[in-house]
């Protein structure tokens, strides 16, 4: 029986999944943490960096991982970072810096791979079982991931500039104010700008949509809260509908009338909800079905492990 950790540093949180493998093959998730770590600048003119701020916060993140994963006497653990890591001209520094001070070594995924460990993460979902083509789309704060799925195989992925953090540190907008619908629609038109020079053949791709990441996690909260019931489909019907309710309100304004969103979420939700409903409607999809398994499943169990 062998006892897996995947840390998954992500541009907006750091999540942990440990979980265990036994001698059949079984798979069984045994816990989950994920915390505020942002390593993006919402400031459009900040270098290209990780700060010393964002550096301490993600060592703080990843001590408690490791206390987590002492609990649950995790054997083998893996860290990846994502398009946070891709981006930082210091990265290199910064990687050494938390393995001198974590004893964790950070590998960095590029694009590609963040795609097709999101592919392989979906395809662990038994929900989904049923699903034998689609098109996979994983919403994080620096980027986005889209994956066409054919017969349960991964036949090609995108990694696409346009996550959640990434669009709001985009425009010079005071994140403390309400989004003008100006600034909605010029964004909307970037996104989709992006989507046809470099997704052109998705829309022709047979099958639903399928998706994950922290917006659509905080999103069916919202809905499901609205609507008083589980349900993993979420409609353009519905994106459009918080997409306009958040972006005409303050950051205050915003948390005190949905507190269940935290605020290191609150500020940029809305601009992830402009990537969700312009890509939905570049794909020709007024729903999509959500799903909680991501690149940590997909992951966790592959090499290298330390």
């Amino acid at each position: 029986m062998m006892r897996c950790a995947l840390i998954d540093i992500g541009s907006n949180t750091s999540k942990v999944l440990i979980a265990e493998l036994d001698e059949s093959g079984n798979r069984k998730v045994l816990a989950q943490s994920s915390l505020p770590c942002r390593l993006l600048s919402l400031n459009k003119d900040q270098e290209p960096g990780i700060c010393e701020l964002a550096t301490a916060r993600l060592i703080d993140c990843i001590n408690h991982f490791k206390e987590l994963m002492k609990a649950h006497a995790v054997s083998r653990v893996r860290a990846v970072g994502t398009e946070a890591m891709r981006r930082a001209e210091n990265a290199t520094r910064i990687i050494e810096e938390i393995r001198q001070r974590t004893g964790l070594n950070i590998e960095i995924l590029n694009g590609e791979q963040e795609a097709q460990a999101v592919a392989d993460g979906l395809l662990t979902d038994g929900a989904l079982q049923r699903l034998d083509s689609f098109i996979a789309l994983d919403l994080g704060g620096g980027s986005m991931e889209l994956i066409k799925i054919r017969q349960r195989n991964a036949v090609s992925a995108l990694s696409l500039p346009i996550g959640a953090v990434a669009l709001a540190a985009s425009i010079e907008q005071d994140p403390q104010l309400p989004i003008g619908a100006k600034s909605v629609e010029s964004l909307k038109f970037r996104v989709l700008d992006i989507l046809r020079e470099r997704a052109h053949a998705l829309p022709r791709a047979e099958g639903p949509l399928v998706g994950c990441g922290g917006t659509l996690v905080f999103l069916r909260r919202l809905i499901e809260m609205k609507n008083s019931r589980t349900d993993a489909e979420i409609t353009l019907t519905g994106v459009i509908h918080f997409l306009e309710m958040t972006a005409s309100l303050g950051l205050g304004q915003r948390i005190e009338k949905f507190p269940d969103l935290p605020p290191d979420r609150a500020d940029v939700f809305p601009y992830g909800l402009i990537a969700l409903s312009s890509t939905m409607q570049f794909l020709g999809r007024d729903s999509l079905t959500h799903s909680y398994h991501n690149l940590r499943h997909g992951l966790i169990f592959q090499q290298p492990l330390g």
